[in-house]
């Protein structure tokens, strides 16, 4: 369990996400706890399994996912165009965050090996770049030993699947190769200044010597490789050259001198030359340098001639006393010849050479002729002489014969001409000795550079001739003739090497001219050219050769790289194309074409080769994918199909043979065949559920109409027959017997729309003739037909049903609507007759009439309903409020003392009588009681009114003081019979009692007016004024 709990931290620490042994661990514990130890043991082991595993797939999946960034960071260091697996990286780390462990390292291993192959194919691309510049630095003259070396070692890295450092060190190639480029073009640079400093100063006179081996040391060091020893050396050279000009002068001094000394030691008269010594160093102090050369050269020429006059006069007279040695050996007499050898002798101290050449002439003339065996014995020296000289391959054939001449001459005693020919044979043999092998050397030299020059296809024009007539010359022993040939030949030589390079050189300056016209990067020809033109100044010119041809090279590779690049773009293009063609995503390849047209713009065009070869795996790549996308949908498709049952066993055969033709590259062949595998697949699945479909629907359908009461019997045999089809894969005749299943249904149908319709017109027909508006029903008639038309039998059916249903509805609503608009046009007619405000019923009533037109039927009768009841509640209240009135009438009667008791028990009796809803009986009733209590409370108040009115003069009377005491008796009279009811009567007693009281009254004043003018007259008596009284 501790182990379990353990391994699980560690997994967490670790980070790794471990829910499975955890809850494995949780579930241990609580079996532990359980006591059941067995099971906890076996809970805590897989736990403990879990997390190990778990731990193990996170540090695997980590490791590789570093790995993997490490890789896309480099390649996106080292180039824009690598095509690295950045989004898988991205999926990984989803995957993993996710703790999808397992799922994320299969993705990252696939990343992994994709990042590998990109960058074995980068750095292996930029390897054999190096490697060809390489070669042109070496066909350039540069050496490369170091940087091959290294980019050997960078092969190896690569072999290794060392990328980085493989990288690195191609890297390092490059940049020593670039180094020693620069160092060779400075070192040269330097040594063409030297050698144009040495030949100004050979020029000068100035032993160069010193400089000369300065000069091999860098070269040689060239050569060698070691540019460093030769960077030094031509610093060195360059250093010396400004002091071996005075050295070389004062050494030039001390070398005449040395040549007087040694002349005047010899002997010679140098009067003449010491005055050249005097100007000379007149000359140089003056500064004049060429004059102080020219001067010691004419006195080092002629000190020479004198030397050679001298030597040549010693020679002869050496060569005398030679023969008088050998003379005197054999016991020759040479007493004349040897006083002929001190007069020479004595010549050649006064420097008379000419008489010391004649003097020797004279002694050896005098010598043969005393003796024939000196000149037995000279020939014989020549002839070992001969045999020397063959063993050194000198042709001595002509020397021998003149030898056999001399012989011959010597059998013939003819001692002079056989010692002349001897003589002429050993002076000639001198030569050879002293001249021959370095003649022969120029002339093994000469032939070389014509085999080279040939080789190099230089016309050697007479070169070849010239060389002819040197070894003509060297078969006569002419030394001066073939010396002279030889160097003919090698000017021959140098001069059309010399053309040759200068055509070759403005050919190049045409080439790149014109390379470089049509866009081509001519950097590196154009650097061989600046070399070449270096090395023809240098008179290295069949180097300079040599660096042209490799810079014409040079500009064919920039020509053919500029074309390769263009050619690449169509490539590119056309990859483009066919991938965009085969539905493959051509995003990125879009990108990278964009890319190789900017590289080709800037004229970047091992950039846009770089990038046609991603472009080239990018758009594989993609149109691989397409097809693994493709392949992918015909096994789903063959899947899918084999999950309805269906037998796809000649498809899944034909996708084999897709992914065999994407293994050979054939990408349009695997998608033709992939696409017609999944299209025939989809299509016999399509064909399948179509078929299925069709019966399931059909199914459907006979239900719907068997649920309408339609007779399926036959349509379901042979839906039975179209599911025995299907099981068998007769996909065709499946859908077939459904086709006619359905049909069979339909045609049941249309028999059943046929009655249907019937029905609905007859009652259609029905209402129309009640006067009922039939427009619903016409239009489910004419939904129905419409439906009918389109084939939709059972929503025509219902439709028709319920047309018929809703049209029995409305039948009854109608009718219901029209008995009530009826019944309250019946009230509203009452309330017209009995006088009562009709203006809102009658308004509603209308309102229910043309809702009938409108097909609102209910509507129309809730109005006239609700209306009918408005008007019943108001003739309700109308006759309650009458038969209120008339009790009130009846009561006010009775409170007032009119008799209505009567009148009651007659309304009594015939309103209990009549029906509650007889409102025009019950107003009559009404109408009749409250007629009468009229008439009554009419004949009350009138006789109360005179009764009143007769009190009221009464009491005016009374006022008066008029007597009415007559009347009172008579009024109480009128008020007994008032309340006796007899109102007539109380009326006519209140008429006489009125009267009465006029009387009264008319007699009260007629008596006041009798006293008036009885009183008038009195005073008028009196004689009071009395008119202001009147």
């Amino acid at each position: 369990m501790e182990n379990a709990k353990t391994d699980i931290a560690k997994a967490e620490e670790a980070g790794a996400n471990v829910p499975a042994a955890r809850d494995s661990y949780k579930l241990a514990r609580r079996y532990l706890d359980k006591g059941d130890a067995a099971t906890a043991l076996t809970l805590a082991r897989k736990s403990q399994d879990l997390a190990g595993e778990t731990l193990e797939q996170y540090n695997e999946v980590n490791e590789n996912l570093d790995l993997l960034d490490s890789y896309i960071q480099w390649g996106k260091r080292v180039s824009r165009h690598l095509e690295m697996p950045e989004k898988e990286l991205e999926e990984a780390n989803a995957l993993v965050k996710d703790k999808k462990y397992g799922e994320a390292n299969s993705v990252v291993k696939g990343a992994l090996e994709t990042a590998r192959e990109v960058q074995v194919g980068f750095v292996n691309d930029e390897l054999e770049s190096i490697d060809v510049y390489l070669k042109e630095l070496e066909s350039g003259g540069v050496g490369t030993s170091v940087a091959r070396n290294t980019l050997n070692q960078a092969h190896n890295s690569l072999d290794d699947l060392n990328f980085e450092q493989a990288y690195t060190l191609a890297s390092q190639a490059r940049e020593q190769g670039e180094k020693n480029q620069e160092l060779y073009q400075d070192i040269i640079g330097k040594l063409r200044k030297a050698k144009d400093g040495i030949a100004w100063t050979k020029d000068l006179g100035v032993d160069t010597t010193s400089l000369k081996e300065l000069e091999d040391k860098v070269e040689k060091a060239l050569v060698n490789q070691t540019y460093t020893f030769a960077l030094d050396f031509v610093d060195q050279l360059l250093a010396e050259l400004p002091k071996a000009t005075q050295v070389h002068i004062n050494k030039l001094f001390n070398q005449a001198n040395a040549m007087l000394e040694e002349s005047r030691d010899m002997g010679l008269i140098v009067d003449e030359q010491e005055s050249l010594m005097a100007k000379a160093m007149g000359a140089a102090s003056d500064g004049d340098l060429e004059v102080t050369v020219t001067t010691i050269t004419q006195l080092e020429n002629e000190v020479t001639g004198l030397k050679e006059q001298y030597g040549d006069a010693k020679g002869s007279l050496d060569h005398l006393a030679e023969i008088l040695e050998a003379a005197d050996d054999i016991g020759v007499g040479i007493e004349g010849p040897r006083r002929l050898e001190g007069d020479a002798a004595k010549a050649l101290v006064e420097n008379d050479f000419k008489a010391v050449h004649r003097i020797v002439a004279e002694a050896e003339e005098d010598l043969i002729r005393t003796s024939s065996s000196f000149i037995v014995e000279y020939i014989g020296r020549v002839q070992d002489s001969i045999v020397r000289l063959e063993r050194q391959g000198a042709w001595v054939d002509k020397v021998e014969n003149k030898v056999d001449e001399a012989w011959s001459q010597l059998d013939d005693r003819k001692f002079t001409e056989a010692f002349s020919l001897a003589r002429e044979c050993t002076l000639t043999l001198q030569k050879v000795e002293e001249r021959f092998s370095g003649i022969h050397d120029r002339l093994r030299s000469a032939e070389a550079d014509v085999h080279r020059m040939g080789f190099l296809e230089v016309d050697t024009g007479d070169a070849v001739q010239v060389i002819s007539k040197a070894h003509e010359a060297l078969v006569d022993l002419d030394m001066d003739r073939a010396d002279k040939h030889i160097s003919e030949a090698l000017d021959e030589l140098g001069a059309a090497l010399r053309d040759t390079v200068e055509k070759q050189i403005s050919s190049l300056e045409e080439l790149i001219e014109s390379t470089k016209a049509d866009g081509a990067d001519v950097s590196s020809a154009a650097e061989r050219l600046d070399r070449a033109r270096a090395l023809a100044d240098l008179g290295k010119f069949q180097t300079a050769y040599m660096t042209v041809l490799g810079g014409i090279e040079a500009a064919a590779r920039a020509r053919r790289e500029m074309d390769d690049a263009v050619e690449g773009r169509r490539r590119a293009e056309e990859m483009f194309h066919d991938a965009e063609d085969l539905g493959a995503d051509v995003s990125r390849a879009k990108e990278l074409l964009a890319e190789i047209d900017d590289d080709l713009s800037d004229r970047r065009y091992r950039d846009a080769l770089h990038a046609v070869s991603s472009l080239t795996q990018v758009t594989r790549k993609a149109k691989r994918e397409r097809v693994m996308e493709l392949l992918t949908d015909g096994q789903n498709a063959i899947i899918e199909a084999e999950e309805h049952g269906l037998s796809v066993k000649v498809l899944r055969q034909e996708l084999d043979q897709a992914e065999e033709q994407l293994e050979l590259g054939d990408f349009h062949a695997a998608v033709a065949t992939t696409t017609e595998a999944t299209q025939a697949a989809r299509d016999l699945i399509s064909q399948f559920i179509t078929a299925r479909d069709r019966i399931v629907d059909v199914q459907s359908f006979i239900y719907d109409a068997s649920g309408i009461g339609t007779d399926t019997g036959r349509a379901t045999d042979m839906l039975g027959e179209a599911r025995d089809a299907l099981a068998e894969q007769r996909l065709d005749e499946a859908l077939d017997l459904a086709e006619r299943a359905e049909e069979e249904v339909k045609e049941r149908q249309r028999e059943m729309v046929s009655y249907e319709m019937e029905a609905l017109g007859d009652l259609r027909d029905e209402a129309q003739e009640l006067g009922m508006v039939v427009t619903t029903l016409q239009a489910s008639l004419d939904q129905a037909i419409e439906m009918t038309s389109s084939g939709d039998y059972k929503d025509a059916i219902l439709q028709l049903r319920d047309g018929l249903e809703e049209g029995r509805e409305l039948l009854v609503k109608y009718q219901k609507a029209t008995e009530s608009i009826e019944r309250a046009d019946e009230l509203l007619a009452i309330m017209v007759e009995l006088e009562i405000d009709s203006g809102v019923p009658g308004a509603e009533v209308e309102k229910a009439k043309r809702l009938v037109p409108e097909e609102e039927y209910e509507q129309a009768k809730s109005v006239a309903d609700e209306t009918r009841e408005d008007m019943t509640r108001i003739l309700d209240e109308h006759v309650v409020q009458k038969v209120d009135e008339l009790r009130a009438a009846f009561a006010r009667a009775e409170e007032v003392g009119i008799q209505v008791n009567d009148l009651e028990s007659s309304f009594d009796g015939s309103y209990g009588e009549q029906d509650a809803a007889a409102y025009m009986a019950l107003a009559a009733v009404v109408a009749e009681h409250e007629a009468q209590v009229k008439d009554r409370t009419a004949a009350y108040d009138d006789a109360s009114n005179r009764i009143d009115e007769a009190q009221t003069l009464y009491d005016d009377a009374v006022e008066l003081q008029v007597d009415v005491s007559p009347v009172t008796p008579m009024l109480e009279d009128a008020r007994t019979t008032l309340a006796a009811g007899l109102y007539p009567e109380a009326g006519a007693k209140a008429d006489s009692a009125r009267e009465k009281v006029l009387e009264l009254q008319r007699q009260f004043v007629l008596k006041y007016i009798s006293d008036a003018e009885a009183l008038i007259t009195e005073l008028q008596d009196m004689g009071v004024d009395t008119i202001q009284s009147n």
